[in-house]
This record gives C-alpha cells, sequence and structure tokens, in this order.
C-alpha cells in the first residue's frame, strides 16, 4: 500500500515532495476521505447510533461510515411482533377490530375488547383497532308504571313508556305517586263539600218559600 502522496509537484526551481499519509485508527476511525497520489486520507469516527429509536443497517468499514436507520414504529391499531435489535429493524402486527385494540405506539401486545354483557348492557361505541368497545347500562322500565315500548338491540337501548303513552326511560318516585295521591284526595274532599253546602242551601231556600206562601 502506498504510504506518500504528492503534496508538491516537481517544477523548475524545486523538488518533487513526498509526504507520509495519514494512518487512520481503524478500531475507532475510517477513512471519511480517501487518499490520492496528490491528496491527503483524512479519518473520522463512525455514526453513532441511537439504538432506542435505531438500528445498525450497516456497520462501518476502513471506507465507510456505520449507517444508521430509523426503527419502524408500530402505530395504534398494531403491536409489536419481532422486538427492535441493535443490528434489525422493529416489525409490526395487526390488531383485529372488534376483538382487540391497542391506544399507544409500540404496545407490546393488543388488549382484548370490552364485551357487553347482553343481559344488562348495550353498545355506545364500537371496538376498533385503536379504540376500546364502550358499553351502558340498559334502562329498566318500571313493572307498575310503564311497559317497554321497543326491545334493546346490541347497540341501542331499550324504550319504555309510561301508561298515558309518555315516553320515559325513568319512572315517577314514590314520593311523586304519594303527591299525586294526595292532591287527588283533597279535590275529592272539596268537591264533597261544595256539592253538601249547595244542597243544603237550596233545602233552606225551599223551606223558606213554603213559609212565605202560607
Amino acid at each position: 500500500m502506498t504510504t506518500q502522496y504528492v503534496s508538491q509537484n516537481r517544477t523548475d526551481d524545486d523538488d518533487l515532495v513526498c509526504t507520509n499519509a495519514t494512518t487512520c485508527d481503524y478500531d475507532s476511525q475510517y477513512d471519511s476521505v480517501l487518499k490520492t497520489n496528490f491528496s491527503n486520507r483524512e479519518c473520522a469516527a463512525p455514526s453513532v447510533c441511537d439504538l432506542s429509536v435505531q438500528y445498525i443497517s450497516a456497520a462501518p468499514t476502513v471506507s465507510s461510515d456505520r449507517n444508521c436507520t430509523d426503527a419502524t414504529i408500530c402505530a395504534p391499531g398494531q403491536f409489536v411482533a419481532i422486538n427492535l435489535t441493535n443490528a434489525t429493524d422493529r416489525e409490526c402486527g395487526d390488531c383485529v377490530e372488534g376483538l382487540s385494540f391497542s391506544i399507544v405506539e409500540n404496545a407490546f401486545t393488543c388488549t382484548p375488547a370490552r364485551v357487553c354483557d347482553e343481559e344488562t348492557e348495550y353498545e355506545t361505541a364500537p371496538a376498533l383497532v385503536d379504540q376500546d368497545r364502550e358499553c351502558e347500562a340498559l334502562t329498566n322500565c318500571s313493572s307498575e308504571f310503564q311497559y317497554t315500548s321497543a326491545n334493546n338491540t346490541a347497540t341501542t337501548d331499550r324504550n319504555c313508556m309510561t301508561s298515558d303513552g309518555g315516553d320515559t326511560g325513568r319512572s315517577l318516585s314514590a314520593g311523586a305517586w304519594v303527591g299525586i295521591g294526595i292532591s287527588i284526595a283533597v279535590v275529592l274532599v272539596l268537591t264533597g263539600a261544595m256539592v253538601y253546602y249547595l244542597r243544603k242551601r237550596k233545602r233552606i231556600q225551599s223551606r223558606e218559600l213554603l213559609l212565605e206562601s202560607m
């Protein structure tokens, strides 16, 4: 291997000058600029990969740098099927819509989707690969004051109707029904008292007319 390069050409006044070329320490350097017959070699330390987010896609040689490549990121809706190593990329797998999901990047695994209890719940939001299924409790129709006008489905609530045809998902409280009963009783008592008063007054007027006619 030639260890020198021409640092000065021969002229009429000056002789040819040869200079020893720089020698790189190939345990920690590589030739960043190759030596030619007329230029020196330049050395540089190889690039350092951030192995938390990169992998080494090509190792350094005496004449080339280390190549660092950004690792694949598994998106929400995926999981890490093969882990990232110093020399190989991460590989991703897909969650199954309706059955599993993930909501963070590089999830270790897909999480099983929630299952609504068909007896007591209905689905308010579907299970997607990047979100869980959401469930809410079914409305309970009061057996005494309401009836079921429409049965629930997997994605809709039960519909309840009151006996007067009002659409409601809630029955009146016991206190409300007591209040209604008291109000009705008061109206009946007042009505009876008024009828009694009118009849009594009519009898008195009849006697007065009879006395006047005698």
